[in-house]
């Protein structure tokens, strides 16, 4: 089990004001805040005290992103653009198969935009911008 230092529940999958997605999984960031702000470590779980991963909480699975300049430290997790990717091409066959839907396509389409963003800021940095 990681080391929840500094754990928070994250609600933005949440339907509901439970803090609880679809299958009433919940989403908590850990660990120390980087120098950019945010947690590198992301837990999926459910269960009874799901928001500490405790108290027979059952974890679902984990994400732990990139946690400082690969130049200086070497990879050490993933970016969000994989995440994006996987989430992609997950709804992408959706839309080939029995649960097509226009909220699937939406969705698609908005992951598409966020990682052209993604990418155009790759480009800039890579090019000697910001």
């Amino acid at each position: 089990m990681p080391n929840l230092d500094y754990p928070r529940l994250v609600t933005g999958h949440a339907v509901s004001g439970s803090g609880r997605g679809d299958m009433g999984q919940a989403v908590i960031a850990h660990g120390p805040y980087s120098p950019g702000r945010a947690q590198n470590h992301y837990l999926i779980g459910v269960g009874a005290d799901c928001e500490l991963m405790s108290g027979g909480a059952q974890v679902l699975g984990c994400i732990s992103f990139q946690d400082g300049n690969p130049q200086e430290v070497g990879p050490n997790g993933v970016t969000i653009e994989a995440v994006l990717a996987v989430c992609a091409d997950r709804l992408e066959h959706f839309q080939g198969g029995p649960h097509a839907n226009r909220y699937n396509a939406e969705a698609l389409t908005g992951i598409e935009r966020a990682l052209e963003a993604l990418k155009d800021r790759t480009r800039e940095r890579d090019a000697g911008g910001a």
